[in-house]
């Protein structure tokens, strides 16, 4: 049954999206749930793995949906660059670091191997390259020795917590082994990184963009995504996050962040690019221009319309579908779009095309037939509530960290722990660590 082998694969909520909530995961569910919705699920597949996409081609057909496998020129062409051997991967996040960041950028992704890909000031790809992460580099120890062991990753975690929390870095002159194999892999990870952050640095510099007054030095961001992206990103901190012991003559000119959703910006960027280039040429045959260069008065008369559109999370009455009015358009960087505001406060900018498909969801589905339960955003008062309030999570080392939520923002509230890490929880999330919290509480005072 591929329907059930899928579904054990989705998380949660996707479960739901595409099986409903009865727990039922067959391909007959999937298919009257595609129904009710009112359209099929498009996949993009990021893959330089031909079996694994043979796979999940496989894995789809059992729900209703459309499948595309994306190349690395949906993202680079050759002239940008783009080589023939560069990961279809590697394409995806150089796109969603430019597209963030924009020129010059300087990826670096820590998956299994830990590969960096570089972009200078005016957009062209440079290269990269590519070395053993962190697991690996471990791995091969144990197995290419007779006396080193092997490091599970909740060892490792363990150890970088250790040194976060009693603010003493690792060791370069460890005195147990562990300590010493995951101080050394870490250490030249760091050093390795920093000497490619230094190279890509003096590049960019020397192509410098000019104007006729002065040289613009542009901003340097380096971007690092990837399984082992948090653990890289505090390496390459001043100081290497506290994490292991630096030189005091290591100047640090450049600003690092870590963006675990990369590659999906990268798959929203390309196709935004070709939705775009697609509707200029229809436009320039239909009418003799480009959209950047039609009259906006044109599609003045959809100002006003109402439009209908399906969201995951249905309102209270169980109704997927929102309807809103079209009230506002502008021009963005040669793209027409148009600014909906929903009858239940979100608003969103559409571009023409969806704006369309939303109308035409309208005139089929109509108006709601009553708006006394159209579920609302949390008001600002219910979602300040939790600001200040007590979480408790335990962690893949085994280990309950506490924390506390000091600020919300689009529906995620920030949590930072008592070690100064920060990460954001939904409100399902939320929920079920402010409970963990009560119960290790209770647990404590017994």
């Amino acid at each position: 049954n591929e329907a059930n082998v899928l579904a054990r694969l989705l998380p949660r909520k996707l479960q739901q999206y595409f099986f409903g909530e009865n727990g039922t995961y067959t391909k007959e569910v999937a298919e009257e749930v595609s129904k009710n919705r009112g359209f099929d699920i498009t996949y993009y597949i990021i893959s330089s793995n031909d079996e694994q996409a043979a796979c999940i081609f496989r894995l789809l057909e059992s729900v209703p949906s459309r499948v595309f496998r994306m190349k690395g020129e949906d993202f680079y062409s050759a002239t940008e660059g783009r080589y023939d051997t560069m990961g279809i991967d590697r394409c995806a996040c150089l796109k969603g670091s430019s597209t963030i960041f924009g020129f010059p950028t300087l990826v670096i992704d820590g998956g299994s191997a830990i590969t960096y890909t570089a972009m200078d000031a005016h957009g062209h790809i440079m290269g990269g390259g590519i070395s053993p992460g962190v697991k690996m580099r471990l791995k091969s120890m144990n197995e290419g020795t007779g006396a080193l062991p092997f490091i599970k990753t909740e060892d490792i975690l363990r150890y970088i917590r250790r040194a976060l929390d009693e603010k003493r870095p690792l060791s370069t002159f460890a005195k147990n082994t562990e300590e010493a194999m995951i101080a050394s892999t870490l250490n030249e990870i760091g050093a390795h990184l920093r000497h490619v952050i230094r190279i890509w640095s003096e590049k960019v510099e020397s192509s410098n963009i000019k104007t006729d007054d002065e040289e613009v030095k542009p901003d340097k961001t380096i971007a690092v995504t990837g399984g082992s992206g948090e653990i890289i990103t505090k390496l390459l901190q001043p100081n290497s996050g506290g994490i292991v012991e630096l030189a005091n003559d290591v100047k640090q000119d450049y600003v690092v962040t870590w963006e675990k959703t990369l590659l999906h910006i990268g798959v929203a960027a390309a196709l935004l690019s070709h939705v775009k280039k697609n509707y200029e040429e229809i436009s320039e045959k239909i009418g003799g221009k480009k959209q950047a260069e039609m009259d906006p008065l044109t599609h003045k008369n959809l100002i006003g319309k109402r439009i209908a559109k399906y969201f995951d999370q249905a309102a209270e009455d169980n109704d997927h579908m929102y309807r809103g009015t079209v009230d506002n358009m502008k021009q963005t960087r040669g793209v027409l779009m148009f600014h909906v505001s929903y009858d239940d406060g979100d608003k969103e900018q559409v571009p023409l095309d969806d704006l369309q498909a939303m109308i035409t969801k309208y005139e089929l589905v109509g108006e709601k037939k009553s708006s006394e339960n159209i579920k609302k955003r949390p008001r600002e008062k219910e979602t300040n509530r939790y600001v200040g309030a007590r979480i408790a999570k335990r962690f893949d080392d085994g280990v309950v960290y506490y924390g506390s939520v000091i600020s919300y923002n689009d529906e995620y509230w920030k949590i930072k722990y008592e070690d100064s890490d920060e990460e954001e929880f939904d409100i399902d999330e939320l929920n079920k660590y402010l409970k963990f919290y009560k119960e290790q509480e209770k647990m404590n005072r017994k």
